[in-house]
């Protein structure tokens, strides 16, 4: 795949097509995540904590890491395989790269994973979505973005 512009449309399909997916993932799999499970995404989540804000495509790896974890449970195997296409798509790639997101966007998805997990361990599907699709939307004016020049 060759992208020569991204713009706001093609970064909002991206991100709506993502979010859909994941959110009836969520539904379908809330309640039996596994102590181990939800250890994982935690252990990703932390870890994301740590890295260097500046890292862009390490934050995209474990940021892939969770969605993909997230949706693992839901037990339908076409629908994992089309969200890992969707988020091995050039475009999500190039969504993160083209964004310096810096400490604060790093922060932010920390917390964002951090409370998706607390609704999910209360086995509360409807937070759980209603975080993703926060979580998904990087047009968010509360998370500062940059575009640069790739």
């Amino acid at each position: 795949y060759t992208i020569t512009h991204l713009g706001e449309t093609a970064i909002s399909d991206g991100c709506d097509g993502r979010s859909a997916l994941a959110a009836l993932a969520v539904q379908r799999a809330c309640g039996p995540y596994t102590p181990q499970q939800l250890l994982r995404m935690s252990s990703l989540t932390e870890e994301t904590a740590l890295i260097d804000p500046s890292d862009n495509l390490e934050l995209f790896r474990l940021g892939q890491a969770f969605h993909i974890a997230l949706v693992e449970q839901a037990g339908n195997s076409f629908l994992l395989s089309v969200l890992t296409s969707v988020w091995n798509h050039p475009i999500q790639k190039r969504i993160t790269m083209t964004y310096r997101q810096g400490a604060d966007y790093q922060n932010k998805v920390v917390d964002d994973h951090r409370q998706i997990l607390d609704a999910l361990r209360a086995k509360d599907a409807n937070r759980a979505i209603e975080l993703l699709r926060h979580c998904h939307d990087v047009t968010d004016p509360n998370r500062e973005q940059s575009p640069v020049e790739l």
